[in-house]
């Protein structure tokens, strides 16, 4: 059956084996199918470009899961420029597809602002996308258009829309509950930040990922529950990271860690390891993991990141 070729063709980009994938896709878009198989089959194939681009920072198997989970992460891709040709591949695909698909223009959109760092580009498709009467895609949008903004440093932009969606959406939405907690976060109001999140511990089903992200950001809240100052400039720098300035955040957090509570040094230190790595500044890396000695689970992360580099 032809719905059945094209999972074949989608499990099989989920492996990894683009090339193949793309091989069975355009066999589709070839051969004698339904148009609408036929036009799937060209966003699968321009996903599989999509995909093959994105580079990540430093592989590392384990220790990877602790930072690439957290609600706070960078939202922009890192991609190398020799891989650059199948992600114009896929921008063409899906720029030709556009006018009829809200689905390729949110691909578009995305691509646009995370994998080109075009900002300002996929946020003039992004307004025009939280325009659509199709939930789905306005949802999306307007959740991407935040992260644009918080990117540009426009954390009220990011506030009133979110305050939009929120009119628009359930009010028990845990996305945008999300989002509000980040923004509070990034603006350092700790106690604010507190009570999202607690609504959040009690919206998420606790088989949810995003469960357990909101709990740990939680948690780093109650270690700077006496220190509204530190707490604001920690959250500034985080809020760099979330912008890609990461050599600005690295400096800002080598000095942050001379004079801070243990438990939040362990933290800070972690983190500039992971930092460093991106800028293959592995001895740092090291000697900053070295320091971390107190029983906690970034001494436990620490050892596996240890390992990971030797």
């Amino acid at each position: 059956k032809q719905s059945e070729l094209i999972e074949f063709a989608h499990q099989i980009s989920k492996l990894n084996l683009y090339d193949r994938a793309i091989t069975i896709f355009s066999d589709i878009i070839n051969g004698d199918f339904d148009k609408n198989i036929r036009s799937k089959a060209l966003m699968e194939i321009a996903n599989c470009f999509e995909q093959k681009t994105v580079l990540p920072d430093y592989i590392l198997p384990i220790s990877s899961l602790f930072e690439n989970t957290s609600i706070l992460n960078c939202p922009l891709y890192e991609i190398n420029e020799e891989l650059m040709p199948p992600l114009w591949k896929a921008i063409s695909i899906y720029d030709s597809l556009s006018s009829k698909s809200e689905s390729a223009l949110l691909k578009l959109a995305d691509i646009k602002f995370k994998g080109l760092n075009d900002i300002d580009s996929s946020v003039r498709l992004y307004k025009k996308l939280i325009t659509s009467k199709n939930n789905e895609v306005k949802l999306k949008a307007g959740l991407n258009l935040v992260d644009a903004y918080v990117v540009k440093g426009k954390l009220d932009d990011a506030n009133a829309l979110l305050n939009d969606l929120r009119t628009q959406f359930n009010d028990e939405n845990a996305q945008i509950g999300i989002k509000e907690l980040i923004i509070s976060f990034f603006s350092g109001m700790i106690q604010e930040s507190l009570n999202i999140a607690n609504i959040l511990l009690d919206t998420i089903n606790k088989n949810d990922p995003k469960y357990n992200e909101v709990l740990s950001l939680k948690n780093t809240l109650l270690l700077f529950i006496n220190n509204d100052a530190q707490f604001k400039e920690y959250s500034s720098i985080q809020l760099l990271i979330f912008q890609n300035k990461k050599i600005q955040a690295l400096e800002k957090l080598l000095v942050f860690s001379e004079d801070i509570d243990t438990l939040i040094k362990d933290i800070v230190n972690y983190q500039i390891a992971i930092l460093s790595l991106s800028f293959n500044d592995i001895n740092l890396s090291l000697s900053i993991l070295n320091s971390i000695n107190t029983k906690s689970i970034y001494m436990e992360m620490a050892t596996i990141l240890k390992a990971e580099i030797f």
